[in-house]
């Protein structure tokens, strides 16, 4: 049987804390970070691996199109091509099509099940849903 080729590339979790530290970099107002600065800045994430890990981690997701590179004198510079809320989307719609089998019938039960919804939630969820509605 053939696999059906998926249109969203997840990034590995390794992948997706260094992009995190990319994106809570743009948050702190540095559109653009070495690969050192993100080992000094994020230390109990990106910073539990050694440069070289991080700079491979940087190329594969240079690979994937979701960091840009712009290289100033001998050091390379790293911005995000895409944005978290973005990603987020993607991933959460992959997360339905295929884990959920594109219900989100199912992703509820499973995050009410799974006690990951609490109160506050519940009304945020509301809103968004009446703001679709509108």
């Amino acid at each position: 049987m053939a696999r059906r080729k998926r249109a969203f590339n997840r990034m590995p979790d390794a992948e997706l804390i260094v992009m995190q530290g990319i994106w809570d970099a743009k948050k702190n107002g540095f559109d653009k970070v070495r690969a050192s600065q993100l080992i000094e800045a994020y230390p109990d994430t990106v910073g539990q691996q050694k440069l070289t890990t991080v700079l491979t981690l940087l190329t594969r997701l240079l690979d994937r199109g979701y960091v840009s590179i712009e290289k100033v004198g001998r050091s390379n510079i790293y911005s995000a091509a895409i944005s978290e809320e973005e990603y987020c989307k993607l991933a959460t719609k992959d997360f339905v099509s295929s884990v959920c089998r594109k219900s989100t019938g199912n992703l509820f039960a499973a995050l009410v099940d799974g006690s990951m919804i609490e109160d506050g939630d519940i009304d945020e969820l509301r809103e968004l849903m009446n703001k679709e509605d509108k």
